[in-house]
């Protein structure tokens, strides 16, 4: 299973120590160019959930897209 964590800058360093002391949990850092890609892609995911469940709409430009 993948997750996608998103830690305050102060508690990173804390987060990163208590992740190294479980063996079975492998974790690694993005590049910031690929965690704002990611950032993005969950973004989107999230508002295309919201449109799909007619919570929210979509803008033109969206529409023009699909």
């Amino acid at each position: 299973m993948d997750d996608l964590l998103d830690v305050p800058k102060e508690k990173q360093a804390f987060q990163e120590e208590l992740l190294r002391g479980f063996p079975l949990i492998k974790a690694r850092k993005l590049s910031p160019v690929k965690a704002e890609r990611i950032r993005d892609m969950v973004e989107a995911i999230v508002e295309m959930k919201a449109i799909e469940a007619g919570k929210a709409e979509a803008t033109f430009h969206e529409c023009a897209a699909q």
